[in-house]
């Protein structure tokens, strides 16, 4: 099975928060948003601001405004799940909805326009191959440094950078996944709208990713 792999094998987040860490790179995907505690520290402080704002408008009472405070994590991370798949404030009808939902809706409203919030772009189809044959050079890297007293696998490794450095990015196979995270969809669904790129049911075997097979090789 080994001689007929010709590419990439990889857990899919590997390629969702590029680069690994200790990883040098001068691209990105999206590790800026979904590895950054900063980042939602900052965000969380937002929200704070946002609703502190809204009860010294008094369109919220002291009641509502503490039961905020004590699910403010849930809420952010609600608020991070619709821009993670590109849901806009505009799509929600705020009017049909109860007050948690309104102020939910004000809320993506208000943060939409805070650079904090905003979600990475996708790379382009040629940043996405370089940045795949980075991720198979990663691999080689890892296996290095596990692996000091023996070789025998090197080669395979170094014809897997090659053959995926070589073929075109025409489609990507997923392979062990129960339920894409958002960040995985957003980017699967962009892949696909990108200029230069093909349909991912054109299933071209240019690298398999097991997002829950993390700790597996395939021999």
């Amino acid at each position: 099975m080994q001689d007929s792999i010709q590419g990439l094998i990889c857990p899919l987040d590997n390629l969702v928060s590029f680069p690994p860490e200790d990883f040098k790179s001068k691209h990105e995907v999206y590790r800026s948003w979904t590895e950054n505690i900063s980042l939602r520290i900052q965000q969380y402080s937002a929200l704070t601001t946002i609703f502190k704002r809204e009860l010294e408008n008094h369109n919220i009472d002291e009641k509502f405004y503490q039961a905020l405070q004590q699910n403010q994590t849930y809420f952010l991370e609600a608020i991070r799940l619709f821009i993670e798949l590109g849901i806009g404030p505009d799509s929600l009808d705020a009017e049909k909805g109860n007050k948690e939902q309104r102020l939910f809706t004000f809320a993506l409203k208000e943060v939409s326009k805070d650079p904090l919030f905003s979600f990475p772009h996708t790379p382009t189809v040629s940043t996405l191959k370089e940045i795949i044959t980075e991720l198979a050079q990663n691999e080689l890297r890892e296996y290095d440094e596990k692996n000091t007293g023996s070789q025998k696998d090197r080669l395979w490794y170094e014809r897997a950078i090659k053959n995926t450095a070589d073929q075109p990015l025409k489609a990507i196979v997923v392979h062990g996944v129960h339920q894409f995270s958002p960040p995985q969809l957003r980017l699967l669904l962009d892949m696909e709208i990108l200029p230069g790129s093909t349909s991912t049911s054109a299933l071209m075997p240019l690298f398999i990713m097991m997002p829950i097979l993390d700790d597996m090789k395939c021999k």
